[in-house]
């Protein structure tokens, strides 16, 4: 939503208090109620073409509404709607490759049944540390990880109270459509290629990690060291 606010501003030439006062208006931006009160995740993303007569509320009107028909069109029951727009935001918060999202979207399910095992039904997403702490990318520190949150997945059970981006229709479809499997944990082994192995223990996790290890051992200012 403060990506969205601030191209807001900076295309229409009004103030932050304006666009807040166009979320806040739930009923004229015609947010559902599934929502919470909360516009984050419903906004739809693509191009708008913006008018001289349009205002925040009828540009972000738009934005919710396109999200409301495409939940529609894919057959998203309304009870459903806030919880597939949750995971599908973890989805592309934590893949930008295709071929992968319904392989992590199986991650987050496995996960969340997992309340005997491995992961305790902690999902442990990094993108949902980031965002509680108000960070939009990068590899959380000590000091976000300890940081307890609504939004801290490796402290709290369970998924966060809303989606922590606008998920785009390729995340959602993979929510909806999960890849078959009984991974728990993920890593991205090649920085280069996004190459990305799936594990179902923790101990093959570990072995996996270590190619990550190894990777960035041969690129170290890729991978920040």
């Amino acid at each position: 939503m403060s990506e969205v606010k601030k191209r807001i501003v900076d295309i229409m030439g009004v103030t932050e208090e304006q666009v807040d006062s166009a979320f806040a208006d739930t009923e004229a931006i015609g947010l559902p109620s599934e929502a919470g009160g909360n516009a984050e995740g419903w906004l739809l993303p693509g191009s708008y073409e913006v008018s001289e007569e349009d205002t925040p509320t009828t540009v972000i009107a738009r934005m919710v509404k396109g999200t409301v028909e495409e939940l529609d069109r894919l057959g998203v029951a309304p009870a459903d709607r806030e919880t597939v727009l949750i995971k599908a935001s973890i989805v592309d918060g934590e893949m930008n490759i295709d071929k992968y999202m319904p392989m992590v979207a199986r991650v987050i399910d496995n996960r969340l049944a997992d309340t005997n095992g491995e992961t305790k039904g902690y999902l442990g997403m990094d993108s949902t540390v980031l965002y509680g702490v108000g960070k939009t990318s990068g590899v959380p520190d000590q000091a976000d990880l300890d940081n307890d949150n609504p939004y801290n997945t490796r402290l709290r059970q369970g998924l966060p109270p809303t989606p922590i981006n606008q998920p785009s229709v390729d995340a959602i479809k993979a929510v909806l459509n999960p890849a078959e499997g009984n991974w728990l944990y993920f890593v991205t082994i090649d920085l280069n290629t996004g190459e990305t192995v799936f594990a179902a223990t923790a101990a093959e996790h570990e072995a996996n990690k270590a190619k990550l290890d190894a990777y960035c051992a041969r690129h170290k200012v890729q991978c920040g060291q």
